[in-house]
């Protein structure tokens, strides 16, 4: 894996880090300790729109708060004792009630995923496998890797085929995946930090949500574990709704940048819209949270794709973004069925690719 981007060791400015280094807690745990200055009380009859309004007013409260202090521990726990439902309470509610009319990608199938199969292959939360990843990025690894089953786009090429069947897997509850984490991380300080990932992290959004709230009441039960910092892998095709659940609950964001017009997003991957949705949620992300793009260079795509993604980046999102240029692409899947996917790589290709990257990067 050949990464390019400024200084990938040199991040010790950045909210990842200091989570690691147990110098600031995640952004989920900190969700969870969150309530604001009035007591909210939620029942299974609140309304949508309700908790809606609610999340507006505390997510705005929230990043003013980590903006100008981080909060003492005991004044956390004084106000845990006395106010019951927290931002992080909020999100899980609101995406718990989404998955009764599922709008969580961009697909917007609309299926109550209590009783059926979403677009995205998916009804109950199956998880392939967990283990500790030591083949990603520099600054993330040893990753605690999440792999979930099922996604919203439907690549040709796609790598891991083997997961998009949503009923393939093992069940979990958001209480078990929380104490296998933690277990993990007991066993392996070096761990940095929990990915999720698939498949697509995305229709999972409501178990995540509730693990990410389990294993914050781990870290109330046991202080001394020690808090890692929490990874959305992710195609980045997913909703405003889904945008504005994630903001405040993930630490750092581990982003495909996949295409760079729409045309081909379709014909490869046969989704609409793509780089207006892409686009939209890296903008999002990149406000409250750290940012890591990887663009898997695909044969036939260098000028229509690789080219445009770079300089969107750059346009939109600066140097400080790191981005990866990724060359391992091998025919997969249904690869075969478009004639230039059939193929791996060419080496002028890669060249190119690495060349105006640099251009436009450096220059």
């Amino acid at each position: 894996m050949e990464s390019i981007f400024p200084d990938p060791f040199n991040i010790s400015n950045t909210d990842y880090y200091l989570i690691n280094k147990q110098k600031k807690n995640p952004q989920y745990f900190e969700a969870f300790q969150f309530f604001g200055e009035e007591n909210i009380e939620i029942t299974e009859e609140t309304p949508i729109e309700k908790l809606w309004e609610y999340h507006k007013t505390l997510l705005s409260k929230y990043h003013e708060s980590r903006k100008k202090r981080e909060v003492n521990e005991k004044e956390k726990e004084k106000e845990k004792a006395v106010k019951n439902t927290s931002l992080l309470d909020i999100k899980c509610k609101i995406a718990q009630k989404i998955l009764h009319k599922c709008i969580f990608c961009e697909n917007r199938c609309e299926v109550n995923r209590s009783t059926k199969i979403g677009k995205c292959n998916v009804q109950e939360t199956r998880i392939n496998s967990i283990f500790v990843h030591y083949g990603e990025e520099p600054e993330i690894i040893p990753s605690l890797t999440v792999f979930f089953t099922g996604c919203n786009l439907r690549c040709v090429h796609c790598q891991n085929w083997d997961l998009l069947n949503g009923k393939s897997g093992t069940l979990y509850t958001p209480r078990e995946l929380a104490k296998a984490i933690s277990n993990f991380v007991k066993r392996n300080s070096k761990i940095k930090n929990v990915n999720f990932v698939g498949g697509e992290p995305t229709p999972h959004l409501s178990f995540i949500l509730d693990c990410l709230k389990e294993l914050s009441n781990i870290y109330i039960e046991d202080p001394n574990l020690k808090k890692i910092p929490s990874i959305w892998n992710s195609n980045m095709y997913y909703s405003e709704e889904a945008s504005e659940l994630l903001d405040g609950a993930l630490d750092f964001f581990l982003a495909d940048l996949k295409y760079g017009n729409d045309k081909c997003a379709f014909k490869v991957s046969k989704r609409r819209r793509y780089t207006q949705i892409v686009h939209r949620n890296l903008l999002k992300c990149n406000q409250h949270a750290d940012l890591l793009i990887r663009h898997l260079v695909l044969p036939g795509h260098v000028e229509c794709c690789s080219k445009l993604c770079a300089n969107w980046c750059f346009e939109n999102l600066g140097k400080s973004v790191r981005y990866n240029l990724m060359f391992q692409y091998r025919p997969e899947h249904k690869a075969t069925d478009i004639e230039e996917m059939a193929r791996k790589l060419t080496d002028s290709e890669k060249v190119f690719s690495n060349k105006t990257y640099k251009r436009i990067w450096f220059n």
